[in-house]
């Protein structure tokens, strides 16, 4: 990963850019930071899969875009899991692709459900779904204190008029908020063809330990 040492002082927000790697991954270009919150003091903690593997992350959403991120995440080298409806997550499982994303087959390391339990025991949430679901999902998902949410998703609640990173932090406010987004095609992501997406986030440490997870 590339690093940075640029300053600013308290209070001055910053965010990463990231671009994509080869593989479709993320890589951090430039970097800022703000306040730090005592409620990010388990960042530094890199979690483990059994035997010292790499990490369990755990995507909501197998449309479009969470499938092309869950396919980031495991071509990484990461174990996902792509929580979707009962239904999707038989399709996908069957066919080892999503109804979105058809011809693009997923990794063994990608694992489609329908149980929200899996998010308890995971190092990273990506939360793909519409903004408008956002306050029925993120409350019934288990989230670990320490492992961040990547909120994935475009646009503003239509009853609240927040953005989905604000209304993530309503729902889920013991839990470290990044932002993903930026001028990306699904499939082009899915495929690892070169795009450009921005990681935003309140903590230099933060970005740093989100972004790695999309780094191969």
């Amino acid at each position: 990963m590339g690093r940075s040492s640029a300053r600013c002082p308290n209070g001055v927000r910053r965010r990463w850019r990231a671009r994509s790697c080869r593989g479709g991954g993320l890589r951090p270009i430039c970097a800022g930071g703000m306040r730090r919150r005592s409620c990010w003091r388990g960042l530094r903690r890199w979690r483990r899969g059994e035997g010292g593997g790499m990490a369990e992350a755990m995507v909501v959403g197998a449309g479009a875009w969470g499938t092309a991120l869950a396919l980031v995440l495991g071509r990484s080298g990461h174990q996902v899991w792509l929580w979707a409806r009962p239904e999707t997550a038989a399709y996908v499982e069957q066919r080892r692709e999503s109804p979105k994303l058809p011809g693009i087959a997923l990794p063994e390391s990608v694992r489609p459900t329908a149980e929200v339990r899996h998010a308890k025991q995971a190092a990273l949430i990506v939360y793909a779904l519409p903004c408008a679901a956002l306050a029925q999902r993120m409350p019934a998902l288990p989230l670990p204190s320490d492992a961040p949410v990547v909120v994935a998703t475009k646009g503003i609640d239509p009853e609240t008029g927040l953005r989905a990173d604000e209304l993530a932090r309503r729902y889920a406010p013991e839990s470290p908020i990044a932002l993903l987004s930026g001028p990306s095609f699904a499939r082009e992501v899915a495929e690892g063809k070169p795009t450009a997406i921005v990681l935003a986030a309140e903590s230099l440490a933060l970005a740093q330990q989100a972004a790695g997870f999309f780094s191969d």
